[in-house]
This record gives C-alpha cells, sequence and structure tokens, in this order.
C-alpha cells in the first residue's frame, strides 16, 4: 500500500524512483519478475512512462531521469525492459527490441559494456559488465520459455518440485 500511495507519480502514471518524487528508474521494469502487484495497469502505464522518458533510440535506455546528461544508456535496462514487455504480453515488440539488442551485441564479439553512448553507439563504462550479460540471459530465458511463467502463474521451478525463484508472479494482465 505504501508503495501505491507514496512512489506513485499521477502526472507521469508511473511509480517513481522514490516517494516523494516524479522521477523515474529503470530497474522498475524489475518489478514485474518479483510480485503480484495488485494494479497491473500502474505496471503497463510504468513501462509506457519509461519507455518515454529514458528511451533512447530504438532499443537503449538511461537508468534514471536525467542521466542523459551525465551517463550512457545502461545496457542491463534494455534487457529489463525487453523482459518487462514480454511478460506483459506484448511479445511482437519485446522480440523486436531483443533482435536489435543482440545485433548490437555482434559488433563487441558478443561482449558488452555497462553503458553505450546513445548518439555514437560506443560503449562505455566497465567491459566486460556482468548485469549486463546477466540481464541479457534473463531477457533470452523468458523469450524461450525458461523462467519466465505465464500470466497469473507461479514459478516453482524444473516439475514443480521447488527449485529456482519461488513465488515469482508473472503480470496477471488484468
Amino acid at each position: 500500500e505504501y508503495i501505491d500511495t507514496e512512489c506513485w507519480s499521477e502526472s507521469k502514471q508511473s511509480y517513481t524512483f522514490f516517494a516523494g518524487t516524479d522521477k523515474l528508474d529503470a530497474a522498475l521494469l524489475c518489478m514485474v519478475t518479483i510480485a503480484d502487484w495488485p494494479s497491473p495497469q500502474r505496471i503497463v502505464s510504468t513501462i509506457a512512462a519509461i519507455q518515454k522518458e529514458l528511451g533512447k533510440g530504438e532499443a537503449l535506455y538511461y537508468r534514471y531521469s536525467g542521466m542523459d546528461k551525465e551517463e550512457g544508456c545502461f545496457v542491463a535496462c534494455s534487457f529489463w525492459m525487453v523482459e518487462a514487455l514480454w511478460r506483459t504480453e506484448k511479445k511482437k515488440e519485446a522480440k523486436a527490441m531483443m533482435d536489435k539488442l543482440c545485433e548490437m551485441t555482434e559488433r563487441s564479439l558478443g561482449l558488452m559494456n555497462e553503458m553505450v553512448d546513445g548518439d555514437k553507439m560506443e560503449g562505455l563504462g566497465n567491459f566486460p559488465q556482468g548485469l549486463s550479460h546477466l540481464s541479457l540471459i534473463f531477457a533470452a530465458s523468458c523469450i524461450d520459455g525458461v523462467d519466465c511463467p505465464r500470466v497469473g502463474e507461479e514459478w516453482v521451478g524444473e516439475g514443480g518440485g521447488g527449485q529456482g525463484r519461488s513465488k515469482a508472479y508473472a503480470f496477471r494482465g488484468e
């Protein structure tokens, strides 16, 4: 309840970086993987707000509001967006973004930086960056149907035996 009242921006129709601000954080995209939210429409509108405010080009995202003036696009955010889109039933858009991101990695032998200059398409920050690669793996696994429960299903691992992340819910779309 606290998050729904204190971390929601009516003007942006989005959850926010923290209570009392209208700034966005692309890490909010991860919430579709860890919770069964009471208001799925707010999740969808948060994704749209992040696309509008933090997006750069076809597939890149800045981590926070205002970072376009300070840093490059944070590669992991792009893969978080792929997974969020997929889990909210925007599969065609997610797949197209994933394809674009994979094309971008071909230029660097499949190794990814922490960030990318959204204008020059040059790598910035740590190289290689483990979080970028891990985020790619999670997004690819989701698209491939691994560790990505269908709408409203609880994931309990292989054969329902309880391995893996218990109580991870997908978007319900209600």
